[in-house]
């Protein structure tokens, strides 16, 4: 068998459009890798068919770092012989193993249900923004199930 690369390294993303953090390890099922993309905001001012807040409208949304609490638990799911079996839904750790935390560009660090994150990016958006949360990761058109956080 031959080889056709090597992996570097592996990235996910907490809040889509965010900065990325390295990981050495994560699993991965038909819904992809545990932990990414979580979390995404939406803006009122986008159009419906793609609503959300990225750094395509603001720039500067990468310089904002996410990193979850309790790191080793969003990596892969406790119970790997269940989850092996089941890679269309993976038995994943409950939504509260991955809260997150959300460094600013100016070295401030928030939980990100705290309002002042929100407030943070208010002035880059033209529109209202939510906070969405998903226990799987989700490509863009499964987003709009997503349940917003409150």
């Amino acid at each position: 068998m031959k080889n056709i690369g090597k992996l570097k390294s592996i990235w996910r993303y907490p809040v889509k459009s965010m900065r990325g953090e390295a990981v050495d390890d994560v699993f991965i099922a038909y819904t992809g890798v545990m932990g990414d993309r979580l979390y995404a905001i939406s803006s009122s001012g986008s159009p419906p068919e793609f609503p959300w807040h990225t750094n395509r409208e603001h720039e500067e949304f990468v310089l904002f770092s996410a990193s979850y609490k309790n790191h080793e638990t969003t990596l892969k799911p406790a119970a790997m012989e269940a989850a092996l079996k089941e890679a269309l839904n993976p038995p994943y750790p409950l939504a509260d193993a991955f809260a997150l935390e959300i460094e600013t560009p100016e070295g401030v660090t928030l939980d990100v249900d705290d309002p002042a994150f929100l407030a943070s990016l208010r002035d880059k958006s033209e529109g209202e923004l939510t906070l969405h949360f998903t226990q799987k990761n989700a490509v863009d058109p499964a987003w709009s199930s997503g349940s917003a956080v409150k």
